[in-house]
């Protein structure tokens, strides 16, 4: 771990924040403002996460610290595969439990 700052640590966590934070608010804002099922928003969550770490990943100036900040803070945070993973859990166990 000495090759790691907590400098960078620090740009990881607050981006991690971000990240959580915004996926938060794009699930509950979905669901309170739309009709659409709870899973659209963990779905645009992920995509919407994966063209911005796509578009960090391919700037030529992107240095260390963006990221860390971007790509591994607000964009791990925001493309996590665990709450995609829960709700088709949850959508599978209701389709099986209906029949």
């Amino acid at each position: 771990m000495s090759d790691v700052s907590l400098f960078e640590v620090g740009l990881i966590a607050g981006g991690g924040a971000i990240g959580a934070a915004s996926r938060y608010l794009i699930g509950t804002g979905l669901a309170r403002t739309t009709s659409w099922p709870g899973w659209i928003g963990v779905l645009i969550a992920n995509l919407l996460g994966c063209v911005m770490i796509g578009l960090a990943a391919g700037s030529c100036d992107a240095g260390p610290w963006t990221r860390a900040f971007l790509m591994t803070g607000v964009c791990g945070a925001l493309t996590t595969m665990s709450g995609l993973a829960l709700d088709l859990t949850v959508l599978i166990w209701i389709a099986a439990w209906r029949q």
